[in-house]
């Protein structure tokens, strides 16, 4: 998958509450968003090595949105858009055949 931009290395503290987890980024403790809403207690653990995007937004509360978490040497998504963005790239780029010759896809169609 591409992401919007380079994925920053962390490490967890704590889950602070449903959409928000403690990381150290750099040395220093920042609040991180957690795009999901899920208990993901087996995932947010504290000192598991993480990856999270920075953001830009000066309305936004947080620096961070978390991304992915290292399991046991596996990259795992913590956050619960991603796997619209990894289907939807997969589609495109024809690395899907049951899903070859769809002539139109949108996303979040409604």
């Amino acid at each position: 998958m591409k992401f919007p931009r380079p994925l920053i290395e962390g490490f967890i503290i704590n889950r602070e509450n449903r959409f928000s987890v403690l990381v150290s980024v750099r040395g220093k403790k920042e609040k991180a968003h957690l795009p999901n809403s899920g208990r993901l207690k087996e995932l947010i653990v504290n000192g598991r090595k993480c990856y999270l995007i920075s953001k830009d937004n000066k309305k936004r509360k947080t620096k961070y949105d978390l991304t992915l978490v290292e399991v046991e040497n596996t990259l795992v998504s913590a956050d619960a858009r991603i796997p619209n963005y990894l289907i939807y790239e997969a589609i495109i780029e024809n690395k899907l055949k049951e899903f070859n010759g769809i002539r139109e896809l949108k996303k979040e169609f409604k």
